[in-house]
């Protein structure tokens, strides 16, 4: 009785803490953006008029659908800051920053919460290390399967680019503020990612819920996908999201939802992805 107790506070403390996160998560760049917006504008010497056009215009830098005008916003956006350089230097550079400042706090706070949780998920971690070894490389060759098989159907139906996310992310890390972007991608965002999507979101499935992994792996899965379209016209990108996600919530079940094993694939994934866009730019 006292343990089925246990059990079901600790999953209504899941269920509290996921949904803070959640809202943080969702929430956290707009706030972050409105803060950080008040230097910008001290930085370029420009009214907050022309600053908040110059964040619109960079959200639909990749917006296909048209103006009144009958040109594309993204067309309209890019020769914008075509004229304007050194304003979207500066701009690129602003997002990098709240990227940052979004992430690096919301991962300290879960840390801070989960801390018994990450201190037992490391020792179970060094316990059982070579098999948590063979299930990162697994779930990394079942990553690599998926991707791949999905950009073969992609290729075969026409569908060509990325999605207005990946994009925006390429075009930040290449951009005078990249370094803070390239921590933000590798480090803080896997961490928090796995932290919600595995670690509070699969756990209060099971626990609060009693679903069965299965259940769970799917929601989580989908869920990740859907966070990662920004947009209507990405949405059919989300399969290319949900390759990378269903190997990582697979590797979680296997590991006994072990976040380090999890953490580790994504940000193997994500600095192979850096990686790779760094060459692109180089050559």
């Amino acid at each position: 009785m006292n343990s089925e107790y246990q059990m079901k506070n600790k999953g209504n403390q899941l269920l509290v803490l996921l949904i803070s996160a959640l809202v943080l998560f969702i929430f956290g760049s707009a706030i972050t953006s409105t803060i950080a917006a008040i230097p910008l504008s001290q930085i370029t010497k420009l009214g907050s008029d022309t600053i908040n056009t110059a964040l619109d215009l960079f959200a639909r830098y990749y917006d296909g659908s048209l103006r009144i005008d009958g040109i594309t916003w993204s067309q309209y956006a890019q020769n914008y800051f075509a004229a304007n350089p050194i304003l979207f230097d500066n701009i690129r550079s602003f997002y990098c920053s709240v990227q940052f400042l979004t992430y690096m706090p919301l991962v300290v706070l879960l840390g801070y919460c989960l801390r018994h949780d990450l201190v037992k998920d490391f020792k179970n971690f060094i316990k059982n290390f070579k098999s948590n070894l063979g299930i990162i490389g697994g779930a990394f060759i079942g990553m690599l399967a998926l991707s791949g098989l999905v950009m073969s159907i992609y290729e075969m139906i026409g569908v060509v680019g990325e999605s207005a996310n990946e994009n925006i992310i390429n075009l930040l890390l290449d951009s005078p503020g990249k370094w803070l972007m390239i921590i933000s991608v590798v480090v803080f965002a896997p961490i928090l990612e796995e932290l919600i999507f595995r670690k509070l979101f699969i756990d209060t499935c099971e626990i609060r819920f009693k679903l069965k992994p299965l259940f769970a792996i799917i929601i989580s899965t989908v869920l990740f996908a859907f966070i990662h379209v920004s947009d209507l016209e990405s949405l059919k990108f989300i399969f290319q999201y949900m390759a990378l996600a269903l190997p990582i919530c697979m590797a979680y079940h296997y590991s006994n939802n072990n976040i380090y094993v999890v953490t580790i694939i994504h940000i193997i994934n994500n600095f192979l992805s850096v990686t790779m866009a760094t060459i692109l730019w180089m050559m």
